[in-house]
């Protein structure tokens, strides 16, 4: 990877230590620095290399890459399940040494992993004989989502919360435990998640509104439009 990071130094004529948010800027809009600031680069980069100028910008990236691998991986067990050998004992095995494994010993792979395994397991595999490493899983799953940045990282927020959530509805239906009550700052984070879906839609909804006016309407919307 470092190699790669070299040539893309080389192409932006400056070390990584010295990239800005215009830098990254750069790097989306020309096609061939983009072919090489990959996902999996960046999540070298985070992990690697220090530029707080633009940590809040590569970190989403990273979990979202995070995110997708490990979905991608157990997907590939989902299909052989169902297509392939068709052997349950076998999916649970290998979701299981997927779990072990060194790249997934994150918390993020791990709820992906946890809520595979309260969705997919058979009823006599006891997810809740894990509750200790489960809490401590969830305690750094909620450190990384509040770590993030609220507008640059919403999408990987949401996902991250895509995941949890399920993952508490499930485990409480099976082991009557919640996982994540009286949360405060989830409950705050989700508050904040829903405004912001509001501006998006309201945001959009008045767009499709304005595209369908006429040149010179005078309608509420666009005269306020016109006004701001």
């Amino acid at each position: 990877m470092e190699a790669e990071i070299k040539k893309l130094e080389a192409l932006v004529e400056k070390k990584f230590e010295d990239w800005t948010s215009d830098t990254v800027i750069e790097i989306v809009n020309d096609i061939e620095k983009l072919k090489l600031f990959t996902p999996e680069l960046i999540f070298y980069i985070v992990d690697n290399r220090k530029n707080n100028e633009i940590y809040n910008i590569l970190t989403p990236v990273k979990y979202g890459y995070l995110i997708r691998n490990t979905k991608s991986a157990i997907e590939e067990m989902l299909i052989d399940l169902k297509e392939g050998s068709k052997n349950q004992d076998i999916f649970e095995k290998k979701v299981l040494e997927l779990k072990l494994e060194e790249f997934y010993q994150n918390p993020v792979s791990q709820m992906c992993i946890y809520l595979t395994i309260v969705t997919g397991f058979n009823d006599t595999y006891n997810l809740s004989l894990e509750r200790k490493e489960i809490l401590e899983t969830i305690k750094s799953f909620k450190k990384i989502l509040l770590s993030l940045s609220f507008e640059l990282g919403f999408e990987v927020i949401t996902e991250m919360l895509d995941i949890l959530f399920p993952f508490r509805e499930i485990y409480f239906h099976r082991y009557q435990e919640d996982v994540i009550k009286d949360d405060e700052e989830i409950a705050d984070l989700m508050d904040r998640l829903n405004d912001m879906t509001k501006q998006i839609l309201s945001a959009m909804k008045n767009e499709d509104i304005e595209d369908s006016c006429e040149e010179d309407c005078d309608c509420e919307i666009c005269n306020n439009h016109e006004e701001n």
